[in-house]
C-alpha cells in the first residue's frame, strides 16, 4: 500500500482567502484493501496527531514497543484511539461500536510507524499545494 499526502484547495474564505485541506489517499491493487487502509489508517492520522510533536510521542512509544521496554501503550485522539503491542497496532474509531476491535483496524508496527512518520514530514511542510509527501507502507 502507498500513502500520499497533500494539501487540495477548499472554499474561498471571505476574510482568509484560500483555504488547504490536508487530502490522504491510498494507492494499491486490491481495492478492498485501499478502503480498509484509508478509513482506519490514513483517514484517522490527523485525530490521532495534529501536530509533529504529537507524531513524535507517538513515534517514541512505538519505538518502546518495539525495544520491549513496555508491553502496551494506548494513544488516545480525537474519537480514536491507537492500541500499539507488538506486532500490531489496533486503531479503534471510538463513534461506532463496529469499528471498535475490529479487525480491519489491525495494522502492522511498521506500516503505522511509517504513516505516522510520513504524516510527521507533511505536518513540517509548508501549507502549500507544493507540498506533497508519498510513502510505501
Amino acid at each position: 500500500m502507498k500513502l500520499k499526502l497533500s494539501y487540495v484547495e477548499g472554499v474561498k474564505h471571505p476574510v482568509a482567502g484560500e483555504v488547504l485541506y490536508s487530502r490522504r489517499e491510498i494507492s494499491g491493487e486490491n481495492s478492498s484493501e485501499v478502503q480498509r487502509y484509508k478509513k482506519f489508517l490514513a483517514d484517522t492520522l490527523p485525530f490521532l496527531a495534529s501536530n509533529p510533536n504529537d507524531c513524535e510521542d507517538i513515534l517514541k512509544k512505538i519505538n518502546r514497543v518495539a525495544e520491549k521496554e513496555v508491553e502496551e501503550f494506548e494513544i488516545e485522539g480525537e474519537d480514536v484511539e491507537a492500541i500499539i503491542r507488538m506486532p500490531t497496532v489496533q486503531i479503534d474509531i471510538l463513534l461506532d461500536d463496529h469499528l471498535i476491535d475490529n479487525p480491519d483496524g489491525r495494522f502492522s508496527l511498521s506500516e503505522f510507524q511509517n504513516a505516522v512518520f510520513a504524516w510527521r514530514e507533511f505536518l513540517e511542510m509548508p501549507k502549500s499545494k507544493n507540498s506533497l509527501v508519498v510513502r510505501e507502507l
